[in-house]
């Protein structure tokens, strides 16, 4: 049996030399937005997820997992 899905990818920028963490799901654009904020709330201070910027990066072709 098989399974269609989608890679979603989304990136958070802080700190002042614009540093990226790049996060990927596989449920949906704002899902991926979301894991962005989530991971810079866990590993950021509080002031610098405030100045922080989140940015959709795009979605994969169709993928198969068997």
């Amino acid at each position: 049996m098989s399974e269609t899905y989608t890679d979603h990818w989304a990136l958070i920028e802080y700190g002042q030399e614009k540093h990226v963490q790049v996060v990927k799901t596989t449920k949906s654009q704002s899902a991926a937005e979301e894991a962005a904020w989530t991971w810079g709330r866990r590993h950021l201070s509080a002031d610098a997820v405030k100045r922080a910027t989140v940015r959709y990066l795009g979605q994969s072709e169709p993928l198969t997992r068997y």
